[in-house]
Order: structure tokens, then sequence, then C-alpha cells
């Protein structure tokens, strides 16, 4: 619409530019709502028969010329007349709108002018067409990649937990970034939980499905009762083995509620961060091996951690923090200082998380989509 109104209506020296979409065909909505662009407000008389001209092109799948329309006048006033060329949308055999390109006064459509509309009409219909259905199929790949993410995350005694997951704006195809909490206790006392972060590579559907197998995995892994170390070395060697093509950053760690004590391990990850009430924010000293998925034989330290009673673990993918314009140490150097500040105010877990997200770099769209989980001690 910008570019029409931009580049397409000076270059007609129309007076108006409006675009009007029926979804699936259907004119019922014709004249019920807004244009793409409402007429100025002098026109409002003139919307009526521009509604109705707008539908006979659309029904007909023809052009329709008028030029000169008018109302009667108020008492006292000239009569308000306006040319239109009006154009049905239609892409790929399927109605999608109609346009209506306004003129002051009498105008006469010759010919010539005629087939510049007509191939206009084209024009606009295959740009509006391409642009629903990257919509549509970005919508389809979010739903997709929402549906394997938890519906819930389960409660953590004596803790706070946050969680949130963003799609990628950039590009029709989402990632397949997760996070998962996972009761690890088989009696149901709910003493250790088992906490996720994660990140197969490539931006797909592709990814997604792979990003649902590698949580089905890890669960039933972690289930078995094995530590972070054997988790990681196990989901790792299963995926080198699928052979889908696709590697996945990934860190594990266990808590034991009582104790705050953490198990972790990590496999080409970024470091967890750890930040406490009063205290300098800091990335865990977590050495780990590489990616899942790039070798079937890889192991991963295991690594102990605390966390102390008012302190919280950041677990997140590179989406939340990376920017093309700086050095990604400066972007986790950025990210260290916004919980400082946070710190500071005492802020709690959800706005906190969604602090995180508001955060992120503002140069361009958002590209990666992105996965954080906030665990608090309390």
């Amino acid at each position: 619409m910008r570019v029409l109104d931009d580049i397409a209506r000076p270059a007609l020296s129309a007076e108006t530019f409006l675009i009007h979409l029926t979804p699936d065909g259907e004119l019922v909505s014709l004249g019920t709502r807004p244009l793409h662009e409402p007429l100025p407000e002098a026109l409002s008389p003139l919307r009526p028969a521009a509604t109705a001209v707008m539908r006979r092109a659309i029904e007909q799948e023809q052009p329709v010329f008028v030029e000169g329309v008018s109302t009667p006048p108020p008492p006292g006033e000239r009569p308000l007349v306006r040319s239109w060329a009006v154009l049905p949308l239609i892409a790929a055999g399927e109605r999608i709108g109609g346009c209506l390109v306004g003129y002051p006064g009498v105008r006469r459509f010759e010919e010539p002018l005629r087939g510049t509309f007509t191939a206009l009409s084209g024009i606009i219909a295959h740009a509006l067409g391409r642009a629903l259905h990257y919509d549509a199929e970005h919508q389809r790949a979010t739903e997709l990649q929402r549906s394997m993410l938890p519906r819930r995350v389960p409660e953590i005694p004596g803790h706070a937990v946050a969680a949130r997951y963003r799609p990628g704006t950039a590009g029709m195809e989402v990632g397949g970034d997760w996070y998962e909490v996972l009761e690890l206790d088989p009696d149901g006392q709910g003493e250790r939980f088992g906490l996720v972060i994660g990140d197969v590579q490539g931006h797909s559907a592709h990814a997604s499905g792979v990003m649902g197998q590698l949580r089905v995995a890890l669960r039933a892994f972690a289930r078995e009762g094995h530590d972070p170390s054997v988790v990681l070395e196990r989901t790792g060697r299963l995926l080198a083995e699928l052979d889908t093509g696709l590697f996945a950053t990934c860190c594990y760690a266990t808590l034991d509620t009582a104790t705050g004590r953490l198990l972790a391990a990590r496999a080409g990850h970024p470091l967890p961060v750890a930040t406490g009430a009063g205290a300098h924010p800091y990335e865990l000293d977590l050495p780990g091996g590489p990616p899942l998925g790039v070798d079937a034989s890889a192991t991963y330290p295991l690594t102990e951690h605390r966390l102390a009673p008012g302190e919280t673990l950041l677990l997140y993918t590179d989406g939340l923090i990376e920017d093309r314009a700086e050095h990604y140490d400066d972007s986790v150097t950025r990210l260290l200082a916004l919980l400082h500040a946070s710190n500071a105010t005492g802020q709690a877990l959800e706005p906190l998380a969604d602090t995180l997200l508001d955060a992120r770099p503002a140069s361009g769209c958002l590209s990666d989509d992105l996965a954080l989980l906030l665990v608090r001690r309390l």
C-alpha cells in the first residue's frame, strides 16, 4: 500500500487510491467495513456509490470506468463530482478484492489509459496475492512451532518460573528453539526438576520437526534418571543416527529444590546466567561439548553449581541477544548490564521476562526466533 500510494497514485495523477480485500472471495463485508484507506471526509456521500461499483467490478471480474458521478449537493453548495477507475483484483483465478482509483471532476478514460489500468490491476492482484499467501504460510509455520512447545510449565516448589518464546518476524519460516521444565521424581515428591533450553539449526518446518523429535528424546532419557551429561550424549547420538542434516545446541540442568544444587551439561549452547539481588550477574562456568548431532561419540562434561536463595537462573537461545551490528561478547555484556539494572529495582520474574524480550536489539527485523527460561529460588 505504501508503494502504491507513494508511486502509483502520483504517477496516475489520482486523488484517491483505495483497496478492499475480500477474504475467500466473499463480498458480504464489502461496504460494511472501511476500505484500506478511509475516503476523505468530503467524499463520504459517495461511499455507497463507490461500494456498489466495486462490488460490480469484482462480481463481473471486469474493470468499471465511471466518467463522472455526483450526489445532490447540500443547499448553497456545488455538486460533488468524481470519476473512478474500479479494478477487480484477481490472482491465480482467485478473487482477492477490488481497487478504486479516484479523480476530481469528470475524467475521460480513453482506451490507452484503460489498458494501463487493466495491466495495473494484474500487478496489484499478484503482489497482494503473494503477500496474503506469505502471511498464511508464516502463520501455519508459527502454529506448528508453538504446538511443539510445552502447553504449560509445571510449578517448582520453592521457586518461581517464567518462560517465553517468540517466533522470528523476518522470513516466512520458523526455527527450532524450545524450552522445557521436566518433573523428574517418579514418586511425585517434586524434589528434582530438569531445565532444558535448545536451538535446532536453521529456520524451517524441518527444523521445527527435528526440534519435536529432540524434545521427546531428551525427555525420555531424562526420565530414565540419567544425569545431564549422559542425557546429552544419548540425545546427540540419536540425532546423528537420524541423519537429519541438522545439528542442535542445548543446555540441560537438573535442579534439587531442597538445596538449590544444579547439575548441568552444555552442547554448544550459550552459557546460562545467574543473577541475584545486590550481586553482579555472571555466566556460569560450564565447559561444554559440540552441538548435538555433530559427533555421535561426543561427551559432555558435568558441572555442579548451586542456586542461592533469591538467585535467578536464566537459560536462553542466542536469538535473545544476537545483533549483526555488534560482537557477540558485546551482546552478552549488554544482557548482563540489563539484568544488573533489573536487580536494582527488584523486578519480579514475569516482568523481567518481558523486559528481556523488549530489550532485544532494534537494528532491523527479528530474524531469529528466541526462547528463554527463568527460574528463581525463593
